[in-house]
């Protein structure tokens, strides 16, 4: 490599495959993630704990998840359907405090779409692909939005 726009060429390039970094030596790859069912249910318990407790502004993980997604459910956070609390403990890189989005509560009314997938580079956003699914599309048929809100 001679120049730097040299490298972030050959790293555009191959990106999707994955490759090192000409400049640095770290694995760098572009990840396709999208938003499936297991994510949508655990919206569902933070949109509940959010109806039940409108005065509190954030839930902790621990307080809805109660499986093995917690790393998996801030992929919500690409599509802008979640936002955790900035409010972090000294000490912390997050605080692990989170809420719904108007976005993610739409989304999960059946008021919008958002695209199947996103890509990411180092955890952040490149974009968006194939189709625009629902949450019905997501959950398949046996959604219904009053049944699970009601449980």
């Amino acid at each position: 490599m001679k120049t730097l726009d040299e490298a972030k060429l050959l790293l555009e390039q191959n990106l999707e495959a994955g490759t090192d970094c000409p400049c640095c030596g770290r694995w760098a790859k572009m990840y396709k993630r999208q938003v499936y069912g297991t994510l949508v249910d655990v919206m569902f318990s933070l949109h509940k704990m959010m109806e039940k407790n409108p005065q509190q502004p954030f839930f902790h993980l621990d307080e809805f998840i109660h499986s093995t997604t917690g790393v998996s459910f801030t992929l919500t956070l690409h599509w802008g359907l979640t936002e955790r609390s900035t409010d972090v403990p000294e000490g912390k890189q997050t605080s692990g405090y989170w809420r719904l989005t108007p976005k993610g509560i739409q989304f999960l009314q059946g008021a919008i779409s958002i695209p199947k997938y996103v890509r990411l580079y180092n955890n952040e956003v490149l974009g968006f692909e194939g189709a625009q699914v629902t949450v019905q599309d997501v959950l398949g048929e046996k959604f219904d939005y009053e049944k699970l809100m009601a449980d």
